[in-house]
């Protein structure tokens, strides 16, 4: 158990320590993080009670408060993917998990200090069965809201969602049956599959970030797009297997340029070099010089520029779309991307530049 346990914590630091660094300012991907903060938290909490109070049963079984937790976060995550959450809405639907986390502080603190506070630790256990109220409803909620509206958000963020929807009511099917069995007399409750399932989700969360992320979160040379003139022998040193006459890089390129203005496979948010090169046949690496030799820029640069473009099209011709959803729209997979990549390229907001292309004031 604890080996399991010791993985998920690692998992979670780990996912944590990756999202924190390539998130961007959204408020999903603080949502995320905050998801990956308590389930490090939840499982510290179980590994050190396993760990270092071995000898007392009493610490290990007592259910934490963080599983009023999982099933709010999954639904303020959801609703924030679709349209976005107060912080007053945050609080409200974390007030319960924030209650219940003083009362079992106190339990702890408070054990084996006399009758009473045993008896507190009794009523405290009972209070516990209550938990499977959020575990019903959040899951169920997250779920109907993703289903309601499941284009309004990129297809990965969607997949995502989806996903650990599954997986908590998954987790929930999972408690309901080992709490039916504790009530029947069966212990002692296996707990294992649901720390499985938690497993899952971290596991998930790290996939997608990976998969979103606007710069490549594993060094990848083929996509570095260094511009100084000090670095025209390491670039030659690169490319010197490739051999690509000037003429050869000046066709890929215009074949790059019509490919992408004919399809515009910039709008697709998954958009990946690899994709890219199987579509339009040319090979990655190849394409990275063409990119690195007519605009200094590496993959992600280069396609957020047609982005960028298009997005000042749909600024102009509809005036009633939101800015986020143009920026979705475009194929950007934050905001706040491409609230950055908007204005590095035309030194306005897209709000801005809407108004002024517009004549409004």
């Amino acid at each position: 158990m604890g080996y399991l346990i010791s993985i998920i914590v690692f998992q979670a630091v780990f996912s944590l320590a990756l999202v924190m660094r390539y998130r961007s300012k959204s408020q999903f991907d603080k949502l995320l993080a905050l998801f990956l903060f308590f389930i490090f938290s939840h499982f510290s909490t179980k590994l050190f009670f396993l760990v270092f109070l071995e000898q007392n049963p009493f610490y290990y079984k007592l259910p934490t408060s963080f599983s009023l937790f999982y099933g709010p976060i999954l639904y303020l995550t959801s609703k924030c993917a679709v349209k976005g959450i107060t912080r007053k809405e945050l609080w409200r639907h974390l007030t319960p998990f924030l209650i219940v986390s003083i009362v079992f502080l106190t339990v702890i603190a408070t054990h084996g200090s006399g009758p009473k506070s045993d008896a507190f630790g009794q009523w405290y256990q009972n209070l516990s069965y209550g938990y499977l109220i959020p575990f019903i409803v959040y899951p169920i909620l997250s779920l109907r809201l993703l289903r309601k509206k499941p284009n309004s958000m990129p297809k990965d963020r969607n997949t995502l969602l989806l996903s650990l929807t599954y997986v908590n009511i998954a987790f929930m099917g999972v408690v309901l049956f080992l709490v039916t069995l504790h009530i029947l007399g069966y212990d002692p409750i296996n707990i294992r599959l649901t720390y499985v399932l938690m497993l899952i989700t971290v596991v998930s969360i790290l996939l997608y970030k990976i998969n979103t992320s606007e710069e490549p979160i594993v060094a990848n040379v083929l996509a570095a797009a260094p511009t100084s003139l000090g670095n025209s022998e390491k670039k030659s040193q690169k490319y010197e297997s490739s051999n690509l006459e000037t003429e050869d890089l000046k066709a890929y390129y215009k074949t790059l340029q019509l490919f992408l203005e004919k399809e515009k496979i910039y709008l697709d948010p998954e958009l990946t070099l690899q994709k890219l090169s199987e579509k339009v046949h040319i090979p990655k690496h190849h394409i990275t010089q063409v990119l690195n030799a007519y605009v200094q820029k590496n993959f992600y640069q280069f396609i957020n520029d047609y982005r960028i473009e298009e997005a000042k099209s749909l600024l102009t011709s509809n005036h009633k779309e939101s800015i986020t959803d143009i920026a979705y729209s475009a194929g950007f997979n934050s905001k706040s991307t491409f609230n950055t990549h908007f204005k590095k390229l035309t030194q306005k907001t897209p709000l801005e530049y809407k108004k002024e292309a517009l004549g409004l004031s």
